[in-house]
């Protein structure tokens, strides 16, 4: 087999948890190591790979790496780990939800979203993976979360649906000014289970404005903010 290795000149690293890929090749999910400093002594080192499988070129991702809890840290180095690509690929179109949904309920931020196999051959969605990232009205990264559809497997014709909870980082007063969210996910076909990795451009589904504000209780599920005619629902709460 070819070697999966990239080489990481085309991709930048930013100190403000924003991995940045800019080469012609999609990435099986990267990973960032932060070497941290007290001055010139070297206090500890932490790594952590992006939230989602596959980093398409020309993307950004956020990317948490924790300080040491007990050190003193006044500069660090970023460093990206090897790199390389997914195994299986195949060019596809970008799934979207065919319905979703960003709220706040008692201070936690969700998403909610149904999805559909709307695929006519005999091609399954497996390790269907969903990551949110939001912003305030500066455009910088103010809190991101992951989830996975409920069901491992969906076949065409069928549905499922993901729930995400979304960190806030810093001050979590800072208003949420827009959010937008991208689905990764693979093809199987087959007893073979072959799984091929698709890779769609301009995947990234943008929405301006805050979530939806829910009262503080009951708790709804999932399912009952999906259903049609939830949002009237919502608002006679």
């Amino acid at each position: 087999m070819a070697s999966r290795t990239i080489p990481s000149e085309g991709l930048k690293l930013e100190a403000r948890r924003v991995l940045v890929g800019n080469g012609g090749s999609a990435l099986e999910r990267p990973s960032v190591k932060a070497i941290f400093y007290d001055r010139e002594s070297r206090v500890g080192e932490n790594s952590e790979s992006i939230p989602i499988g596959t980093l398409a070129p020309g993307e950004t991702a956020p990317v948490l790496i924790k300080l040491p809890s007990d050190k003193t840290v006044t500069r660090q180095e970023l460093q990206v780990e090897a790199l390389s690509a997914p195994y299986w690929t195949v060019e596809g179109p970008p799934m979207q939800f065919t319905r979703v949904r960003l709220v706040q309920q008692d201070g936690e931020v969700w998403l909610f979203g149904r999805l559909l196999n709307a695929r006519t051959d005999a091609m399954a969605l497996t390790g269907v993976e969903v990551l949110v990232t939001l912003y305030d009205d500066a455009g910088a990264v103010i809190g991101f979360g992951r989830g996975f559809s409920e069901a491992s497997e969906i076949r065409p014709g069928e549905r499922s649906a993901a729930e995400v909870r979304i960190e806030r980082l810093g001050n979590r007063k800072v208003p949420i000014a827009a959010w937008d969210y991208r689905i990764d996910y693979n093809l199987t076909e087959g007893a073979q289970q072959v799984r091929k990795r698709v890779l769609s451009s301009s995947r990234v589904v943008r929405t301006a404005g805050a979530p939806e504000p829910l009262p503080p209780s009951p708790r709804m599920s999932g399912e009952a903010l999906l259903a049609e005619g939830a949002e009237r629902v919502d608002k006679a709460r």
